[in-house]
C-alpha cells in the first residue's frame, strides 16, 4: 500500500504540469474496479443476509461469515470488469460504447449492475430456504427451539 502511494506521488511530481491528469486519470482507474466490487458486497450484504453477524470475530475466521474464498463472487467481480470495457471514457481508454455516447462514462454503472446480478444469480441455490436469526432469535427445528 505505501510502495504504490509514493509511486503515484513520486510519478505525480515527476510531471508537475500533468499530476492533476494524471492523478484524475488513476482515480477513474481505481473506480473501476471498485464498482463491480461494490455491487457484489451489496448482495453479499443485504440479500444473502451476511449483515446478520453476531461475533465480530467471525469475519475474521477461516470458515466465518466472509472466510475462504467465494469463486462466484471472484468470477462474477471479472465480468463485471469485462462487461463495462466497450463503455469506458477516459483519457487512457475510450470503448465503442463510450465514443458512441460521446465520451459518457457508463462504466461504472454496468459493472456494478452486471456484477451485482450475476453474483445474486450464481448464489441464489444458497439462498433458498435459509434463514439467518438475528441476534436474540432462535432457531426451532422439529419442534425445539435451538
Amino acid at each position: 500500500m505505501i510502495g504504490g502511494v509514493s509511486i503515484v506521488i513520486s510519478l505525480c511530481l515527476a510531471s508537475e504540469t500533468k499530476a492533476v491528469d494524471f492523478l484524475q486519470n488513476f482515480l477513474l482507474f481505481l473506480v473501476y474496479w471498485v464498482m463491480p466490487w461494490f455491487g457484489i458486497q451489496l448482495v453479499e450484504f443485504y440479500v444473502n443476509g451476511r449483515n446478520r453477524v453476531d461475533d465480530v470475530l467471525d469475519f475474521y475466521r477461516p470458515r466465518g461469515a466472509m472466510g475462504g474464498i467465494r469463486w462466484a463472487g471472484l468470477g462474477s467481480f471479472l465480468v463485471g470488469i469485462a462487461v463495462s470495457i466497450p463503455f469506458m471514457a477516459s483519457a487512457l481508454y475510450t470503448g465503442p460504447i463510450g465514443h458512441a455516447l460521446k465520451g459518457a462514462d457508463l462504466s461504472y454503472f454496468v459493472s456494478a449492475i452486471v456484477a451485482g446480478g450475476l453474483y445474486f444469480i450464481c448464489t441464489a441455490r444458497g439462498r433458498r430456504g435459509t434463514a439467518v436469526p438475528t441476534a436474540g432469535e432462535s432457531i426451532i427445528v422439529d419442534g425445539r427451539s435451538q
